[in-house]
């Protein structure tokens, strides 16, 4: 990395390297240098991905920040632009030159609102209080309109709970919050939700919610649905969102309060779970990881190889790049033993600053068209000398 005349002053153009540096060249732990931006993952629109970096350290704790940005980089009339959307998250200001601005962020831990402070106060204690009317949170406009699309679903609303008597070894288990009432019915066996239906919610948003909570915790291990299940609501609509639904990192707690309920009726499930004779499903780690889809599952890997391939020459062929600008080289097994790692290699034609971006583009195309559980990497390069592999 570039020195800088202040050791204390990060160059922005050499976390951005270092980051497609190691997304080339590392199988792991794929994030830059600086501790405390572990969780920071560039975007090819700088001013976002700036402003994600920054959000990084005031996530890691940080109180301050100093970076300089070139000129190369962004544009003078982008600097007015950063410098209001870094005020949400600090003091900021700026030193500037013919070449590079510098921005300094203080106070980073102070610009917290009281509506989040709140939320996450309640979320924290595992305790969720009623909140005033002058704190509600509203749900951003695009998670919303998705809300309203699986609201009139229906699917899993109903008057009775019935399990239909499809497994005679489920358990039903009923959790009311806020006047909704939500039913699981859960195996005995191991522990996986067969079926689950909810009743009495009034409001169309919240309707909307509960349909995509039931809809993906079907099929599910009962630990995952408490340990992840409204983030996976939350990140199910943003799949279906396009562009920035709120500024900084989406959470929960800062879109709207029916993400609120949600976690509600998951804190009252873990609390019944942990007075009942099925508590061991909840104990322990939670080692649950949900597998590919079916046809993805039922094709052996040579198969799998080709379908991969196949997709690849299309993305290379919409994008009018070479037939070969991506060569897939194999498919090996994640930890959790699932054949979705795809190992990937580049000619030399293309160029070292085209590769990160390229790879990130194919990963994405290949998870939306082919299988979600994807993952791209490209294979280590080998020392072709002989005499240094020794």
């Amino acid at each position: 990395m570039r020195s800088n005349l202040n050791s204390n002053i990060l160059i922005y153009e050499d976390l951005y390297e270092d980051f497609n540096d190691a997304l080339i060249n590392k199988l792991r732990n794929h994030s830059v240098s600086v501790d405390f931006l572990t969780l920071w993952v560039p975007d090819e629109d700088h001013i976002k991905s700036i402003e994600s970096m920054v959000d990084a350290a005031k996530q890691d704790g940080k109180t301050e920040l100093a970076f300089s940005v070139s000129f190369s980089t962004i544009k003078q009339s982008d600097v007015t632009t950063l410098v209001n959307i870094l005020q949400q998250y600090g003091s900021c200001s700026i030193e500037t030159s013919d070449e590079t601005v510098v921005f300094h962020i203080n106070d980073l831990q102070q610009k917290k609102t009281i509506q989040a402070k709140n939320i996450s106060d309640h979320l924290a204690k595992e305790k969720v209080l009623e909140v005033a009317d002058n704190e509600k949170i509203a749900m951003p406009d695009m998670l919303r309109k998705v809300a309203l699309s699986y609201a009139n679903k229906g699917k899993y609303d109903t008057e009775i709970f019935v399990d239909n008597g499809v497994l005679k070894q489920n358990r039903k288990v009923i959790i009311k919050v806020n006047g909704v009432e939500v039913c699981f019915f859960v195996d005995i066996y191991d522990g996986i939700v067969s079926d689950v239906k909810y009743r009495y919610a009034n409001d169309e948003i919240l309707k909307g919610l509960l349909e995509i909570y039931c809809l993906l915790a079907k099929g599910v291990a009962i630990y995952e649905v408490l340990e992840h299940q409204v983030l996976k609501v939350l990140y199910f609509m943003v799949d279906q969102c396009e562009g920035q639904i709120v500024t900084g990192i989406l959470l929960p707690q800062n879109c709207g309060d029916e993400f609120l309920i949600l976690r509600k009726i998951n804190i009252a499930l873990k609390q019944k779970f942990e007075k009942i004779d099925l508590k061991k499903f909840i104990e322990g780690n939670n080692e649950y990881d949900k597998p590919p889809n079916k046809s993805w599952l039922d094709m052996d890997n040579a198969k799998r190889l080709d379908v991969v391939r196949e997709y690849c020459d299309k993305y290379l062929h919409d994008k009018n790049l070479e037939k070969d600008a991506v060569r897939i080289l194999s498919i090996e097994r994640d930890l959790s033993g699932w054949f979705v790692r795809v190992f990937t290699e580049f000619p030399a034609s293309v160029h070292i600053d085209e590769k990160p971006s390229l790879l990130r583009s194919l990963e994405k195309f290949l998870k939306y068209n082919l299988e979600k559980k994807l993952q791209l990497y490209h294979a280590e390069s080998k020392d072709k000398n002989s005499i240094r592999r020794l």
